[in-house]
């Protein structure tokens, strides 16, 4: 049975949706990576870069506003008619963990969604040979 696959350019790739959760897959995280490289968009905003339909990019604001992921950010001047609530992404929402084990340095990090260091610790590992105060092979 044929089963009709929509094709879409996303991030440097073909992607092959043949599912309407696919589907929405792809189209949040459009909408979240536009949140990530611009402060403050309004629904509006985000429908036009993304290319996508205002019911569509509203279930998304709405479920990324419920997971944290996404934050109100005020509204924009109005020049008539009702203020367009902002929407911004909230990098402190998860954090990421870095390791770099350069002997007898152990290096951690712990950064925000954008990348920006929220804490570093930098330790230094025992002398190969001297685990937990004993010697090693021994």
């Amino acid at each position: 049975m044929y089963k009709p696959l929509l094709q879409k350019w996303f991030m440097m790739n073909w992607v092959e949706i043949d599912t309407k959760q696919g589907l929405e897959r792809v189209n949040r995280t459009k909408i979240l990576m536009a949140l990530r490289r611009h402060e403050g968009l309004s629904k509006g905003e985000l429908c036009t870069l993304c290319n996508l339909s205002r019911p569509t990019v509203d279930r998304a604001v709405a479920a990324f506003l419920r997971g944290g992921l996404v934050e109100k950010d005020g509204y924009r001047e109005s020049s008539g008619g009702r203020r367009s609530t902002l929407y911004q992404f909230n990098a402190r929402a998860k954090y990421a963990v870095g390791i770099d084990l350069e002997i007898p340095r152990l290096n951690l990090v712990l950064s925000d969604l954008k990348g920006q260091p929220a804490r570093a610790k930098s330790l230094t590992i025992p002398a190969p040979g001297r685990w937990w105060g004993r010697p090693h092979g021994g």
